[in-house]
């Protein structure tokens, strides 16, 4: 894409969603990726930034004219899918504009809640303009998908998703090297804290008081 973008993405959400709106943009600008890769594609080590969500740059509202020109300086378009922004006329809106711009192939999808193509309105996560427009079926990135039993990495793995999506490289690739780093932060974090109850209960043994009897013949 020889076309220059100010957005590497732009963040669609309902305003109910806010939470994973900037947990989302945090996450994808702050993501480092592996240094040979980045030497093998000129990137930088953050290369998705900067990332257009916004409560950090403008109220939300209806599809304004400025609204309008964001979305055109963005190379993509990430949907947060759920009830909530199925239901939404503005995220509806954002998902046409950025469709009639030709780029439907760069617009993904980050389920946070609810089920795609459930039929029910109370789940429905896709928005039905998905659907209107004839936008081709893609299977979101999924926070609960159940992939691992420990739901903080089915979190992980979702974010892990879109990023390898945005920057069209191999999910393996960087997800197992993701995965080896988030073992070894937790096991740095279990050992610390092992070694702090252990210096803690040695200092209060250390610190009772001992009865010493003397015995006098």
């Amino acid at each position: 894409m020889s076309q220059n973008f100010k957005y590497y993405a732009f963040i669609s959400y309902n305003s109910r969603d806010v939470k994973w709106g900037k947990r989302l943009q945090r996450k994808l600008e702050h993501y480092r990726m592996p240094a040979t890769l980045c030497s093998e594609r000129g990137w930088n080590r953050t290369p998705i930034k900067p990332v257009f969500f916004a409560p950090t740059d403008i109220q939300p509202g209806g599809l304004t004219a400025e609204l309008q020109e964001r979305l055109k300086a963005s190379r993509n378009l990430i949907v947060i899918c759920s009830p909530n922004s199925a239901q939404s006329k503005w995220v509806g809106d954002e998902i046409e504009f950025f469709h009639s711009l030709g780029r439907t192939d760069n617009i993904h999808f980050f389920i946070i809640e609810g089920k795609p193509n459930s039929g029910d309105v109370a789940t429905e996560c896709f928005n039905p303009k998905i659907k209107e427009l004839g936008i081709p079926e893609i299977l979101g990135a999924n926070i609960h998908e159940h992939t691992y039993a420990l739901p903080w990495l089915n979190k992980e793995r979702a974010f892990v998703q879109i990023i390898s999506k945005l920057l069209n490289v191999e999910f393996d690739s960087i997800w197992n090297r993701h995965r080896r780093q988030l073992v070894q932060k937790v096991s740095s974090v279990l050992l610390m804290t092992l070694l702090v109850i252990t210096a803690m209960v040695q200092m209060y043994i250390a610190n009772q008081p001992i009865d010493v009897k003397m015995c006098l013949n």
